[in-house]
């Protein structure tokens, strides 16, 4: 009984040794960069950076001229700052400025670090302390960074350049480049351009609402903003109508185009906000075909509701439904369809597109017209101001535009 309790003492005895001397750490003393700079990282207010500061307020970081600064990039420099190892501490530098000629400073809160070069050996470089002697060597082998090298000695400079210039980022490129989350910008009820309209409440009925409304909310989120904002609106206006956004509390807000005085490019200019927001050349072209052209590229969509059996109406007179043109009508309603390009157009076009009409189709208090057009048709959901556009396939098994009279 003795042995038994004197070997299990021991085992516990060396279980404890093994946890303390593998897991406890107790052995791994961290530097004073590490802890000072793990402790400036846990809560950080702001970054004074060579050429960008960067402040939190109400919840959201911003530069400082006070617009939304890029998360993605404060991730990114967070997280490489929040890696950095170091494999060893020079104390006794005979020129401590040696390692630091290039006099690059950063700020996390009220820690200023100091930025060196990269060491002979090409795998670490040196960062200081202000107000601390020591000269302290990051490992890049364990830093962790977006850079990418097919080689390792590459990929160790690119790691050590990359964040070199992320902290000499100038301000306007902290900025963030999407105009939405600039204009902290999310949600709305209604949204028009003159006699165009998008209604969320009625896409909400439809089976189909929430694509082509997201279709519009990515068309949004696409713009993008480029150069300096301005405090009052340029010019010359665009002949681009403005937009009219209404909000779920009923408040509208209005987004008025201007042209660039030099180059042919697109301000936004926002009233409430006293802010014209340049935006880049894609986006500018962008502006210039959407929303009429909703999405225009192909895209699958299904237009009704399985176990729905619409009522159609061809040249004015009710289809049956056992006929060969109403099957094929419901299957094609009932799956998935491939087709080239959704547009948005006022209610009184789709009026008169619908009177040429071969087909109406009522299903669940919606109506759509079909149209005849090149190679397919053209669909109409005139409540909705959208129309679609499909491409007969070669050798469909969903030709049922052969089914129907001439």
């Amino acid at each position: 009984m003795k042995k038994i309790l004197l070997l299990a003492g021991i085992l516990g005895f060396l279980l404890t040794l093994t946890w303390v001397l593998t897991e406890s750490g107790w052995m791994e003393k961290k530097s004073n960069l590490e802890i000072v700079m793990a402790q400036s990282l846990k809560n950080p207010q702001r970054f004074n950076l060579p050429a960008a500061e960067l402040t939190m307020s109400d919840g959201v970081w911003r530069t400082g001229s006070g617009e939304i600064a890029r998360a993605e990039v404060l991730e990114e420099l967070h997280r490489s700052l929040e890696s950095l190892t170091i494999a060893r501490v020079i104390t006794d530098a005979p020129d401590r400025s040696e390692f630091f000629a290039e006099g690059l400073k950063f700020s996390v809160d009220d820690k200023i670090f100091e930025w060196g070069s990269m060491a002979p050996s090409g795998d670490s470089f040196f960062l200081g302390l202000v107000g601390d002697a020591n000269v302290y060597v990051v490992d890049l082998r364990a830093m962790g960074s977006f850079a990418m090298a097919d080689e390792e000695k590459v990929l160790l400079q690119s790691k050590y350049q990359r964040l070199r210039d992320l902290l000499l980022y100038p301000e306007d490129r902290w900025r963030e480049e999407r105009l939405l989350p600039l204009l902290q910008f999310a949600q709305f009820l209604n949204w028009e351009k003159g006699e165009l309209k998008l209604d969320s409440q009625i896409l909400s009925k439809r089976p189909w609402g929430k694509a082509a409304m997201n279709a519009f909310l990515a068309g949004l989120q696409s713009l993008k903003v480029k150069g300096n904002i301005l405090n009052q609106p340029p010019p010359k206006k665009s002949k681009i109508q403005s937009w009219i956004f209404t909000l779920h509390n009923g408040e509208k807000i209005s987004w008025e185009f201007y042209e660039h005085p030099n180059l042919d490019l697109l301000y936004v200019w926002l009233p409430h906000l006293k802010k014209a927001y340049p935006l880049d050349q894609e986006s500018s072209e962008f502006i210039g075909r959407f929303p009429e052209r909703l999405v225009s590229k192909s895209f699958s969509m299904v237009l009704g509701e399985p176990g729905v059996k619409p009522e159609i109406i061809e040249n004015k007179q009710l289809v049956t439904a056992e006929s060969e043109a109403s099957k094929a009508l419901i299957r094609f309603m009932q799956t998935p369809q491939t087709f080239e390009i959704l547009s948005l157009i006022t209610g009184k076009d789709c009026q008169e597109l619908a009177r040429t009409s071969v087909i109406q189709l009522k299903t669940q208090g919606i109506e759509y017209a079909w149209r005849r057009v090149s190679n397919g048709w053209g669909i109409l959901d005139c409540e909705t101001g959208l129309t679609w556009t499909w491409s007969l396939p070669l050798e469909s098994p969903m030709d049922f535009a052969t089914l129907l009279k001439p």
